[in-house]
């Protein structure tokens, strides 16, 4: 971020990774980040989901909601919805509120789990308690 020292984004990275090979969660989860939008390193999604797998195993709610961003979208890895699922609902259930909307909509629309509105509801209450922007439309569209 350049606070204290000049911007660097390639020096960024090299500490990001140090860190992650020592097993530091957010630090792998950052590392992902970089790896998937190019940042300090050349673009590589399948090494994205390589470093957000490893930190989403260790808890990391971001990293569960970019890994199943990964499998919902096929980035990186085969497009899996159940997999993406799996992923946002653990990311969910840890307060992510992107994750809970995504579930919530996976829920609405009846892919890998069943539809179900009510079900869809409450994880868009979920995130629209956290001020996710687009939850509160989806609530007032499915009542």
């Amino acid at each position: 971020y350049g606070i204290g020292v000049a911007k660097d984004l390639e020096q960024a990275f090299e500490w990001y990774k140090k860190a992650a090979e020592q097993g530091q969660d957010s630090a792998q989860c950052n590392l992902g980040y970089c790896y998937k939008n190019g940042i300090g390193v050349e673009k590589d999604v399948i090494k994205a989901t390589e470093w957000y797998q490893k930190s989403a195993e260790q808890g990391n709610c971001t990293a569960q909601y970019n890994l199943g961003c990964c499998y919902a979208n096929g980035e990186g890895v085969e497009k899996n919805s159940a997999k993406a699922v799996e992923w946002f609902r653990r990311s969910a259930e840890n307060g992510n509120a992107d994750a809970q909307f995504n579930l919530g909509w996976f829920y609405e629309n009846g892919i890998v789990v069943p539809k179900d509105l009510k079900w869809a509801e409450r994880w868009y209450v979920r995130a629209a308690s956290q001020r996710q922007k687009e939850a509160l439309e989806k609530i007032k569209k499915i009542k």
